[in-house]
């Protein structure tokens, strides 16, 4: 039977066949939204505005999204996420050398008309730093310890305006040292489909094609937003890069990394860009992998890899763990799908 794979689908069933049984096949979703996937799809959008000044031919839809800046379509996306209950929000989130004037505004008073749940007293004694509330409750949080829904809802407002300036200076380090290394954007947010003998699609979405100045050949490139830089040979090794370079009959590809760790010293934003050559051997090896992943999903055993590799991908406990060990639905829910939906999700039917 067909079905459809993508980058997505691979990494999870290499780290555990049971996430992936549960995520895709069934359905289950954290009540919970990471910080990092809704700062990324805000990113996206504002990179995509970027990219249109060197895109030669526009679409009616890019002629749109060129009418506000990247900063503007960050935020559009970003102000959405402002009010949402459920977002995680790490400590490395919330940085308070990034906050304006009009931030910390926001901050004190959320914080003295929100005295009694904070801190259960009637008001902030004069001279109180604010912002060292903060920063206190963080690390209350840290160290494992229950917070009230106010208090999460404080943690959240410095986050989410924290994260607005950090997103605010990668996007002007990007267009001050990133862009001008592009000669011509050919494509955005391109579409790809291959289809194997039995009907297979593997697809996917690349972030961009374009030429740079120093080499006019087309390459794949992938925007990253990461916690720490990437090795010189990422490119090389990346399957990701190498499957949409397959896709495309092209040879080189390109990651175009911002660090999102904001430093304290110039140059404050470290970003890179990374250019080379996919080679055959990669391509052979990365279709490898989407052939065992297909074998795995159509043979219906979904074991888990356990606590070692797949219950802390990135590091985290998996937001499965509760369910997979103890058979507790604890904040998840399972996404309501007709059933046609869910075949054609599952089989990779039309």
């Amino acid at each position: 039977m067909s079905i459809k794979m993508s980058y997505s689908k691979l990494t999870k069933i290499e780290y555990c066949p049971r996430l992936y049984e549960l995520y895709y096949l069934k359905g289950f979703r954290s009540l919970f939204e990471e910080s990092p996937l809704l700062f990324g799809s805000a990113m996206d959008l504002a990179l995509n505005r970027l990219l249109l000044e060197k895109k030669k031919e526009l679409t009616e839809e890019e002629k749109v999204l060129l009418q506000k800046d990247e900063y503007a379509s960050f935020d559009n996306i970003w102000f959405a996420v402002k009010d949402k209950p459920m977002v995680v929000y790490s400590k490395k989130d919330y940085d308070a050398s990034l906050l304006s004037y009009e931030d910390v505004g926001e901050i004190d008073a959320f914080i003295k008309a929100n005295c009694k749940a904070l801190f259960d007293q009637e008001e902030v004694e004069v001279g109180t730093d604010l912002l060292a509330c903060v920063d206190s409750m963080i690390e209350f949080k840290s160290a494992k310890n229950e917070l009230n829904d106010t208090q999460h809802k404080l943690i959240a407002l410095a986050s989410w305006l924290s994260m607005r300036s950090k997103a605010h200076m990668l996007l002007s380090a990007y267009r001050e040292q990133i862009l001008p290394t592009i000669d011509e954007v050919l494509e955005i947010q391109r579409k790809i489909e291959m289809t194997d003998e039995e009907g297979n699609i593997i697809e996917g979405y690349i972030d961009f094609i374009a030429s740079f100045v120093e080499d006019k050949s087309p390459h794949i490139v992938d925007n990253k937003t990461s916690s720490k830089a990437y090795k010189d040979d990422s490119v090389r090794t990346s399957d990701q890069l190498s499957l949409y370079a397959t896709a495309m009959g092209l040879d080189k590809a390109a990651y175009a990394v911002m660090e999102k760790e904001i430093r304290k010293k110039d140059p404050r934003v470290r970003v890179n860009v990374i250019r080379d050559n996919i080679s055959n051997e990669l391509i052979t090896t990365t279709l490898d992998k989407f052939n065992n992943a297909i074998y795995t999903h159509n043979s219906g055993e979904f074991p888990t890899s356990g606590i070692e590799k797949g219950c802390r991908p990135f590091g985290k406990l998996c937001e499965m763990y509760s369910y997979c060990h103890k058979g507790s639905m604890d904040y998840l829910t399972i996404k309501e799908r007709k059933d046609e939906t869910r075949r054609s999700e599952e089989t990779g039917a039309n």
